[in-house]
């Protein structure tokens, strides 16, 4: 498991940085001051309790002036990575942190902790590596100042076994060092630090939970289900059974994850009206901003959708989605994009698919079975199967059969290897840097709001955690 951060670590890092970075503003703070910066540093990266009740201590300073550009001399450090505490200094700040943006890499928010109007102090965010841009804007008053250097951010990458023993399969809850899964095709992550995985040839759904350190079983007996679709605020998972009838089943946080069961079978009317059910063996849905429906594609061909409130609303917007496959194809959606991507994985390929099913479009991929990377439509792949994106848009791919994780940038559209060694599985090899990890069939991927992956393995029946900070 990762090691995580711990308060008393954060404080020495803090302490460190602060006398090297901010011996000057020390001198302007009282002890009382800086023990209230302190803690509140701790605090705002743990839980807080009700046992941490404080209230703020006047802190002086210039007040933020809006007649007056705010001005930015310099960042220290000017390198470091997620959760390095940094030092801004320049003017017109003022000294309501709520009312500061300090951005990195153009989108990434960072967090103000304190400012006396001329330094201020905050904390890295995630971004991409490499010499990236700060700005500064306060209380949303013109544009951002650009400040004269460049912050060097240096991603740490990381893989673990977050549930399950690799190659031990099994069916066994409890903690997650003993729970043992059985072929998994689906997961999905939802609210809590929860992470819920289907076996999908044991028919169970299994929830595990990173907060409670332990692995419980939803459903056992149900249907056997692929990848999961789940809502924008994380309260809620569908899933539709692989073969006919396709069941639909609901998750939901309210219920304490209890199945409910929404449909019993996918039927549609033809152009006949004559009323047809969907045939074709359906491995993953999705759903678009909007929630208003599940989208899926089956291995015969057909995209098309279900009304979540009214199920029997179901509608085919294309009868010829892409190649037809005789086994899995997987389908996400991409919120930058505003599209649906599918994967078919024994074409070797990935499409790219307009909301309304009309225009298919060819992605990566369609060279054959390989593992070269490069340019999208010259890359090839071995088997791809989940698909997930990051907050920029780059998509994560599983190569089930390549024992791989691939990533396509967004930018570049630029395809490469980014964890596991090509069909090469070593169960001694299962954490740790994750071009020097290996898999053993990941089927699916999803990712949560930090940016962390998780994947889960048919063969090697463990849940992993694809840490990128």
């Amino acid at each position: 498991m990762m090691n995580e951060v711990s308060p008393a670590h954060i404080h020495q890092n803090y302490i460190s940085n602060l006398n090297n970075y901010m011996s000057d503003f020390i001198n302007k703070l009282t002890k009382s001051t800086f023990l209230f910066l302190a803690t509140g540093l701790s605090m705002g990266l743990v839980s807080c309790s009700d046992d941490y009740r404080y209230e703020a201590p006047k802190i002086g300073g210039i007040p933020f002036n809006r007649s007056l550009p705010v001005a930015v001399s310099e960042i220290l450090p000017d390198s470091g990575g997620y959760l390095t505490q940094f030092v801004i200094k320049g003017s017109n700040f003022g000294t309501d942190p709520s009312k500061i943006d300090v951005i990195f890499n153009g989108n990434r928010k960072a967090t103000v902790v304190s400012s006396d109007g001329t330094t201020l102090y905050g904390i890295c965010p995630k971004q991409e590596n490499g010499l990236n841009q700060v700005t500064v804007r306060v209380d949303s008053v013109g544009d951002p100042t650009v400040c004269p250097n460049r912050f060097k951010y240096t991603k740490v990458e990381r893989v673990s076994v977050l549930a399950g023993k690799t190659g031990n399969g099994g069916y066994v809850d409890g903690n997650p060092i003993d729970a043992r899964f059985n072929y998994m095709y689906g997961v999905g992550v939802v609210t809590g630090n929860n992470v819920i995985v289907m076996e999908g040839r044991n028919n169970r759904v299994r929830m595990i939970s990173e907060t409670d350190n332990k692995v419980i079983t939803l459903l056992t007996g149900g249907p056997n289900f692929g990848h999961p679709a789940v809502t924008a605020n994380r309260k809620r998972l569908y899933a539709i059974q692989i073969q006919q009838p396709h069941a639909v089943y609901c998750f939901d946080q309210t219920n304490n994850w209890s199945a409910k069961r929404l449909a019993t079978s996918l039927q549609y009317k033809d152009g006949a009206s004559q009323l047809k059910t969907v045939d074709g063996d359906i491995y993953a849905c999705a759903m678009d901003d909007e929630e208003k429906f599940l989208y899926f594609r089956d291995h015969k061909g057909r995209f098309g959708r279900m009304e979540i409130a009214n199920p029997d609303n179901v509608e085919i917007l294309n009868e010829n989605c892409g190649t037809v496959d005789k086994n899995t194809s997987y389908l996400a959606w991409s919120k930058v994009d505003k599209c649906f991507y599918l994967s078919v994985q024994n074409a070797q390929c990935i499409y790219k698919v307009s909301k309304d099913g009309q225009t298919v479009e060819q992605f990566a991929g369609f060279n054959g079975v390989g593992s070269q990377d490069g340019a999208r439509m010259s890359a090839s792949f071995k088997n791809p199967t989940g698909m997930a994106f990051d907050v920029d848009g780059n998509m994560y791919v599983t190569e089930s059969m390549g024992f791989t994780i691939r990533k396509i940038g967004h930018t570049d559209g630029m395809v490469t290897t980014v964890a596991g060694i090509y069909t090469k599985s070593d169960n001694n090899k299962v954490e740790g840097l994750p071009l020097e990890t290996t898999f053993n069939y990941p089927y699916d991927i999803s990712v949560d709001d930090e940016g962390n992956f998780y994947i889960i393995e048919g063969w090697g029946s463990d849940v992993r955690k694809f840490a990128i900070e």
